[in-house]
């Protein structure tokens, strides 16, 4: 039996009050009679049919993302360890560094100690025999030995006094650099989240591109090397193969067009109603202003730049 009260095959209670000869309900057999030649069947089969390729196509969708996310993944773990290489290669070439650094420095501060030690040891020599020699008994040699003395300790006094006041730094003066091993405290993982900037997390939203109109080139061999858009739903194309900048209304159909002194390599809007365009055979940027009519107004000589490829505002 068919409820025509619910638009769906009868409810059990339906069924239970159809022997009280219930209103809005009929039997199945006289409701689907021709029901397969119906619009009805139709347009639920088409529905069904859509349906199925909707489904089809998201099932399709995700499975690629889901094999495009295990290529990323894999990726990311290639790209760690080679950073991980790449760290240790620069570490091991910063040990090698201060290192070397270190041990040129330990040689300059021990030669410049070592040479006053050795002095240093002369003089004591020196000194002890000066001392010795006081004890002569001849007042003759002892009177000389006495004046000699005098030098002795006048020489020894000058050099521990320019030792005392002495500029070199008898130390390293070298200390290890710790900043590396701060900021790799800091650093919490290899890997950065792409959605956070600036402190931030960043609502990342998918745009999907639809089009929305096409332009016919004609003539069908045309290289078209830039295009902007102008106020009032127009467009400007750079035709570099016919040297020639046209126009195109809202139907992507061109209206008019002007023809420049050589290719030009792309097409920048730098008014409301004025483009520039970057002429490259002659190495200089043309300005059209867009009125009834496209006309030149000014030129830019560039030939000073170095192979330059567009203009933009």
């Amino acid at each position: 039996m068919f409820c025509k009260d619910h638009d769906e095959v009868c409810c059990a209670a339906c069924i239970a009050i159809k022997h009280r000869s219930c209103i809005n309900v009929d039997y199945l057999p006289d409701v689907a009679q021709g029901i397969n030649n119906s619009a009805e069947y139709e347009k639920t089969k088409s529905s069904l049919e859509n349906v199925l390729v909707e489904l089809r196509g998201v099932i399709e969708a995700k499975t690629d993302n889901l094999k495009i996310l295990q290529e990323e993944k894999e990726q990311l773990l290639e790209e760690i360890e080679n950073l991980k290489t790449e760290i240790l290669m620069k570490v091991e070439e910063l040990v090698e560094t201060s290192k070397q650094q270190v041990s040129l420095k330990y040689g300059e501060v021990k030669k410049h100690i070592q040479s006053d030690l050795d002095a240093l040891n002369t003089i004591l020599t020196t000194t002890t025999t000066d001392l010795r020699k006081l004890s002569e008994k001849n007042e003759s040699q002892l009177f000389v030995n006495l004046k000699a003395s005098k030098v002795s300790i006048r020489d020894c006094k000058t050099f521990l006094s320019d030792l005392s006041t002495g500029k070199v730094n008898e130390k390293m003066g070298l200390a290890a650099n710790n900043s590396l091993k701060g900021k790799l405290n800091d650093i919490e993982s290899l890997v950065s989240d792409a959605n956070f900037l600036c402190g931030r997390y960043i609502d990342v939203k998918e745009y999907k591109a639809t089009p929305s109109g096409k332009y016919k080139i004609d003539p069908e061999h045309c290289v078209v090397t830039g295009i902007c858009a102008m106020d009032g739903g127009y467009f400007v194309i750079a035709d570099y193969t016919h040297s020639k900048l046209k126009r195109m209304n809202k139907k992507f159909t061109a209206t008019d067009f002007v023809e420049v002194c050589g290719h030009p390599y792309s097409v920048c809007r730098v008014g409301q109603n004025e483009v520039a365009t970057y002429i490259n055979c002659k190495v200089q940027i043309q300005l059209f202003s867009l009125g009834n009519t496209m006309q030149l107004t000014s030129t830019i000589n560039i030939s000073k730049c170095n192979n330059p490829v567009g203009v933009c505002l």
